[in-house]
Order: C-alpha cells, then sequence, then structure tokens
C-alpha cells in the first residue's frame, strides 16, 4: 500500500465573507462594539488576522479585535463636523475604513464605510456680527399687568 498525503500550501489570500453596515453617532464612547467583519481562507490551518486604518492615519477613530474582526470605537472622537458632507446630504456623514485580513503571507483588504450621525453637541453663535456681540433694546413702560412681554 502507498499513501500519499498532500500538504496544503499557503496559496490562497483571505476573502470576506461578511462586513457590516454600521451606523453610528458622532461621539460615541471608546471601547463601544459596533460591528464585525469575517474572512475565510480556503487553505487548510490558517489563523487570520484583522486590522484597520480610518481617515487621518495619525487617528485612531476604531479599532478591530485583530482574532475576532469585531470592531471597536476607538480612543479618537469621531466628529460629525470634521468629516466631508456628502453629495446626497441625507444627514449623515461618511467615515471611510479600510479593513484588512491576513493569513501571515497573502493580506486582502476591503473599504468599510461608517455612516456618522450628528448630535446636538456644539454651542451655537452670532455670525455677521463686528464687536462685543451686546446691543440695547428700548422698550415702552408696560401699561397693562396682565400680558407678558418676555418668558
Amino acid at each position: 500500500t502507498l499513501t500519499i498525503t498532500i500538504i496544503d500550501e499557503n496559496d490562497t489570500p483571505p476573502e470576506f465573507t461578511n462586513i457590516d453596515e454600521i451606523t453610528i453617532r458622532e461621539s460615541t464612547d471608546p471601547n463601544v462594539s459596533i460591528g464585525f467583519v469575517t474572512a475565510t481562507d480556503a487553505d487548510e490551518n490558517n489563523t487570520i488576522t484583522y486590522s484597520i486604518l480610518c481617515g487621518d492615519p495619525s487617528k485612531e477613530y476604531l479599532a478591530i479585535n485583530k482574532e475576532t474582526g469585531r470592531i471597536l470605537t476607538g480612543p479618537e472622537e469621531i466628529d460629525y463636523e470634521g468629516l466631508p458632507t456628502p453629495a446626497d446630504s441625507n444627514d449623515l456623514r461618511d467615515l471611510n475604513c479600510t479593513v484588512f485580513a491576513s493569513d501571515t503571507v497573502h493580506v486582502t483588504n476591503e473599504i468599510l464605510t461608517i455612516k456618522v450621525m450628528d448630535i446636538n453637541d456644539n454651542t451655537p453663535y452670532i455670525t455677521g456680527i463686528k464687536g462685543d456681540y451686546s446691543t440695547t433694546i428700548e422698550l415702552d413702560e408696560r401699561t397693562d399687568d396682565s400680558k407678558e412681554f418676555f418668558t
């Protein structure tokens, strides 16, 4: 009897099988789970590791669990007003990220777009007035105490 054993060579790159559609509010707390990605590899006995890069490489907007593909908010706050305004102006702004899956020999990447919702986090301000932002209003003396002027 002759037994031939074929050893699988790592010749196939990982393929993404799931990339969540993710929508979050700006200023979401750090380390909050917001979604996940999954990749598979046709080669036997390969461990896939994940990484992510979003927007400005010097900022850590998102993190990814390198073993599971779970996506978490990072230590850097995502600011809606700091993202480009989309052409369709649907009140969501895009944070474009690249996710990577590696089997130590091959690396595959996919684009992941995080939809960011605005929250009311900015103080209103007056534009177009020069100076100290103060004015004087002259009012006639109230003659009828039964009517409220300001509340």
